[in-house]
Parts: C-alpha cells; sequence; structure tokens
C-alpha cells in the first residue's frame, strides 16, 4: 500500500521533518497547522477583497507570482498535516 511505503520510508530517516527541529523558530511558526490552516483560509479573501485581485487582472508578472504564492500556501498546509502528527508521536528525524 502507498501509506506503507511512506510510513517505510519515515522510519528510515528519508523525510525530514522541519516543524520538528530546534532552533528553527520561523519554520516551526510557519509550519504550525494553526497558522498553515490561517495562511490557507486567508490568501482568497485577500485576493478577492484588496487591490490584488484587479492587479493580477492587469499584470501578467503578478499573476504568475499570485499562482506561485497560492500553490506554496497550499504546499505548506498539506506538509504541515502531514508532518505534525509524527512530531506529536514523537518520530523526528
Amino acid at each position: 500500500m502507498l501509506g506503507a511505503q511512506f510510513a517505510g520510508r519515515a522510519r528510515a530517516g528519508g523525510c525530514p521533518v522541519v516543524a520538528c527541529r530546534a532552533g528553527q523558530p520561523a519554520a516551526r511558526v510557519l509550519t504550525f497547522p494553526a497558522t498553515a490552516s490561517l495562511l490557507l483560509v486567508a490568501t482568497p479573501w485577500l485576493l478577492y477583497f484588496t487591490s490584488w485581485y484587479p492587479l493580477v487582472l492587469r499584470n501578467a508578472a503578478v499573476d504568475h507570482l499570485s499562482r506561485l504564492a497560492l500553490l506554496l500556501v497550499g504546499f505548506l498546509y498539506f506538509y504541515s498535516r502531514l508532518h505534525w502528527t509524527r512530531c506529536r508521536a514523537g518520530t523526528r528525524t
């Protein structure tokens, strides 16, 4: 199964957990599930209810950067959800 392969790789130390590492407070704050959830919910509100959206429609560079920002926020959300349970279980790598 796919989950078993992922769990085996994690036990072997193949997946570094950024959120668990001491000495990186910015990474710990960003990968905390509540922070990532807030960013995921707030980003579309900021996009549509500020002057960001008309700018995205007029400027191709801002459009591409906005798509990248949305992609990174989504990745951060799912990364934090996957790795937070491992950090709480004490399987730090």
